[in-house]
């Protein structure tokens, strides 16, 4: 046998390998608990048969769950054992759910695996509506893992971007918040603070795909993530594999809906925190480079001096570059590019480790290209190379 033989026999055995044996799916360390509900139906089902809901417990038990990286095989964790599952919070205790009485935190068998994916394509978007929202899942406030949240008053102007992440075969039939029976099949979602239901525009900022979701949960409660799809909003955006994207969420309010908390008094109107509303990106099929945004300045010499606490805290490649937002210029505090989640997620935690909290995402170099460099590409470039230049030696951002 020839050496060009062999290798091509040893090839195709190895293929035929990977084919043959599923992959395992593997868990991200980090874990996120979500709080149960009581059952109730969901007005929102997907065609894809569901098992019946568990039966309610006498006291709620938060889920604890993970991103979780799927490969394309579709292998499903055990809900039984919880393989694939984060371990729950230490001494092995859950704490009360402040949404009501829920079930148990492991259902009784195996979950379901996924359906092909063909037939989750031709599941639709999910279509807004004006819905009446209850106490049920709004509480003005609650507390899980010793973090306290606090509903936002009002959905209407809500954009925000950041990190999603999704959960599926684990939760599936278990309840929400707001007491539906979840469907990993169908186009939903978990958010910590907006009032539910609300429908949000998903935008995953790596390949410009989006859906629209209704959310109806509590999560996620992992650090850095703003929103938990369900299985299939997940595979339309193009994120199974990796567990995590880059997104923009921004809320759909259907005509008649305010977008309030229910029953808001003055009082809870007056201290109830406003929804954050960061600026739109276009839509880019390629995603551009992304960056850690830290601060946006009118005075250039604000923005270096920021530059320089970041440096002298350890931080590196930081930039500062001048943009424009309703005709009035601004300098921008950027580090990145961001290459991954786990790239922003450290980036994040450093920060944070300097007492910095007011992070979001923002793509490229300059927040408006100027004449002077209008390619994309040529942006791109110069943003690289200058990651890589030591920082007394960079030239300053026109």
């Amino acid at each position: 046998m020839t050496n060009r033989s062999l290798v091509l026999t040893v090839a195709l055995a190895l293929l035929a390998g990977c084919v043959a044996t599923p992959r395992t799916p593997h868990p991200v360390a980090h874990s996120a608990t979500r709080p149960a509900a009581s059952p109730a139906a969901s007005p929102v089902a997907s065609p894809v048969a569901s098992p019946a809901a568990s039966p309610a417990a006498a006291t709620a038990v938060p889920r604890t769950s993970s991103d979780t990286a799927f490969p394309s095989s579709g292998a499903v964790p055990n809900a039984s054992t919880g393989a694939g599952v984060a371990p729950p919070p230490s001494g092995g205790t859950s704490p009360a759910s402040p949404f009501g009485p829920g079930v148990s935190a492991v259902a009784a068998g195996q979950a379901p695996p996924p359906p092909p994916r063909e037939l989750l394509a031709a599941i639709g978007d999910a279509q807004p509506r004006v819905e009446t929202r209850t106490r049920r899942g709004n509480p003005p406030v609650y507390t899980v893992l010793g973090q306290t949240y606090q509903l936002l008053r009002s959905a209407a102007g809500y954009r925000e971007r950041g990190v999603a992440s999704w959960y599926g075969p684990d939760f599936h039939a278990k309840n929400t918040a707001n007491g539906e029976a979840y469907d990993m099949y169908a186009m939903t979602a978990a958010h910590r603070t907006l009032p539910i239901p609300v429908y949000l525009k998903v935008t995953n900022l790596a390949n410009g795909k989006s859906v629209t979701v209704r959310v109806n949960d509590r999560g996620p409660f992992k650090h850095n993530r703003i929103v938990d799809l369900s299985y299939t909003a997940a595979m339309k955006l193009g994120m199974l594999n990796k567990g995590t994207a880059f997104v923009e969420v921004e809320a759909i309010l259907p005509p008649g809906d305010d977008g309030l908390l229910p029953e808001m008094t003055p009082a809870m109107a007056a201290s109830a925190p406003r929804a954050p509303s960061v600026p739109r990106l276009a839509a880019q099929a390629n995603g551009g480079l992304l960056y850690a945004q830290v601060g946006a300045f009118g005075i250039e010499a604000n923005a270096l001096a920021l530059r320089e606490r970041l440096n002298e805290g350890g931080v590196k490649n930081v930039l500062v570059v001048r943009g424009t937002r309703d005709g009035k210029t601004l300098w921008l505090v950027r580090i990145g590019p961001m290459a991954s989640v786990d790239d922003y997620d450290a980036v994040v935690d450093q920060l944070e480790g300097l007492g910095i909290r007011d992070i979001s995402l923002a793509r490229s170099a300059w927040a408006q290209p100027s004449a002077a460099m209008p390619s994309t590409w040529l942006e791109n470039s110069f943003a690289r190379a200058l990651a890589a230049v030591p920082r007394m030696a960079r030239p300053r951002m026109p």
